[in-house]
C-alpha cells in the first residue's frame, strides 16, 4: 500500500486493482464474531476492510434470508 502524501505508481495501482479484483471473486466463509471483531481492531488496513466487508456480508445474507421468510407462502 502507498502513503497518502505519495503518489502511487502504476505498478502500485495494477497490483491493489488485481488484489481488489482477486478478493472480489474469492467466496469468504463466514467467520465467528471474535475472528471479525479481530480484523476490525486490527492496526492493518487490509485487516479492517476485510472485516468491514464480512460484517456487510452477514448482514446482506441475514437480510435475504429474512425477505424470503417474508415472501413465503407460509408467512401469509
Amino acid at each position: 500500500m502507498y502513503h497518502m502524501l505519495t503518489r502511487p505508481t502504476a505498478r502500485d495501482l495494477t497490483l491493489e486493482a488485481a488484489r481488489d479484483a482477486g478478493a472480489a471473486r474469492r467466496p469468504t466463509r463466514p467467520l465467528p464474531a471474535a475472528q471479525i471483531k479481530k480484523l476490525l481492531d486490527s492496526r492493518n488496513q487490509a485487516d479492517v476492510l476485510d472485516g468491514l466487508r464480512r460484517v456487510v456480508s452477514v448482514r446482506n445474507a441475514f437480510l435475504d434470508s429474512h425477505d424470503r421468510m417474508l415472501m413465503s407462502p407460509d408467512a401469509i
